[in-house]
């Protein structure tokens, strides 16, 4: 946290919030620096999930994000609404059929 203003790659963070190898707010910690210092940052959080994504829906989803993130920030292509704007539990549960 102490070169956070340092940062100059957009960061995308996955995390399961019922990680037990990597404590969900140590994630939450520095998301929330990282967002107070004006950098471009995205937590995915992917509820019940351990260190890995077991569910396929929860895999899909990621797998997805990545390639839009990095669609976005190397290639040039347009930033979709979840990157721009975000998106609440209820959409992301809509959206993955949840």
């Amino acid at each position: 946290m102490n070169f956070i203003h340092r940062l100059e790659t957009p960061v995308l963070l996955m995390h399961g919030d019922g990680d037990g190898v990597v404590d969900f707010r140590q994630g939450l910690e520095y998301y929330n620096y990282a967002r107070r210092a004006g950098k471009p940052v995205i937590l995915l959080v992917y509820p019940d999930a351990d260190h890995g994504l077991r569910e396929e829906r929860q895999q899909v989803d990621y797998h997805r994000r990545i390639l839009e993130w990095f669609g976005h920030w190397l290639k040039g292509e347009p930033a979709p609404r979840w990157i721009t704007q975000g998106e609440t539990w209820v959409e992301r549960e809509r959206r993955m059929g949840g």
